[in-house]
């Protein structure tokens, strides 16, 4: 019974001791392993704010693309209408045009 009781005692305190190992060996990487936490929500914050400052950007960006786009607009209306000015002038000069072709087309050298 005796030596039953030692070869338990030795088995208890053997897996003790290579649990205790184990653990050790655990706490290591776990340090470990809070120190590349630490380090990647470090490099996390830091692309967080390179990502913030891109958006603020690119908003701008935006914004200035809008603006942009209504000054051209507004541009764009100006243009047709100094095109459909043009037009209406045209119209109105090409009869005369044609007139004024037709009669020196008509002239001969006694006239002149």
């Amino acid at each position: 019974e005796l030596d039953d009781a030692a070869k338990k005692l030795r088995n208890g305190l053997f897996k003790i001791d290579d649990t205790r190992a184990k653990v050790e060996v655990m706490s290591v990487e776990l340090e470990e392993s809070k120190t590349k936490v630490l380090q990647f929500q470090k490099e996390c914050e830091e692309y967080l704010v390179v990502i913030v400052q891109q958006k603020r950007e690119a908003d701008e960006q935006q914004k200035a693309v809008v603006a942009r786009s209504a000054k051209i607009g507004e541009e764009e209306i100006k243009c047709r209408q100094i095109a459909d000015a043009a037009e209406a002038d045209l119209e109105e000069a090409l009869p005369f045009l044609e007139a004024a072709v037709l009669a020196l087309n008509s002239l001969n050298k006694k006239d002149i």
